[in-house]
């Protein structure tokens, strides 16, 4: 009976004190091989940190250089690359442009920003499809503003006073931006 209670009284122990701390133990060291492991490709990569500024740099060259800017380098001739770029997507997409004009004063990002006010006339489709061209252009365009009227019941001007009015016209104003090639003189 001594030798089952001193068994028992053992198991006990080593359930509740000894299986605990071994349990801990081997998941410590699992712990500490992983953040060691993890601290040499840091000690590694911190050492490759000269390299790795040279690749970041050349990346950056060759990303100012890419089709996700305009063209022009000068804020005038940026801007008039935009509204080109506008009427030509806004024609392409069987709206009709009432008018675009540049928005010249600068925001708080910038020179190296452009943004022009546009107003087109179309229907539904025609604003899905300049939307659709706008999201996948280069250069890239951010619409900023927008704002769409129904133009039911009501004469679009003077061209369109003969001809039948479509029920489903709209009036849109968009205000579109885009960024100039880096390194321009913001003029």
């Amino acid at each position: 009976m001594a030798v089952v209670l001193l068994v028992g009284f053992i198991g006990a122990l080593y359930g509740l004190i000894a299986k605990p701390l071994l349990g801990r133990y081997w998941d410590n060291r699992e712990q500490i091989a992983v953040m060691e492991k993890r601290l040499s490709d840091y000690l590694r990569t911190a050492e490759s940190g000269t390299a790795l500024k040279q690749r970041l740099s050349l990346s950056m060259r060759e990303l100012g250089r890419a089709d996700y800017f305009l063209h022009s380098e000068k804020r005038a001739l940026a801007s008039a690359e935009l509204q080109e770029l506008i009427r030509d997507i806004i024609a392409a997409s069987d709206g009709r442009l009432i008018s675009s004009q540049a928005n010249d004063a600068p925001g708080a990002d910038g020179p190296e920003k452009v943004s022009i006010d546009a107003r087109m006339q179309g229907d539904i489709n025609a604003l899905q499809n300049v939307l659709y061209r706008l999201a996948n252009n280069r250069p890239i365009v951010f619409v900023d503003e927008l704002l769409i009227t129904s133009l039911r019941g009501r004469v679009v001007g003077r061209v369109n006073r003969g001809a039948p009015q479509s029920e489903n016209m709209l009036d849109i104003r968009v205000k579109i931006s885009a960024y100039l090639r880096t390194g321009s003189s913001g003029v």
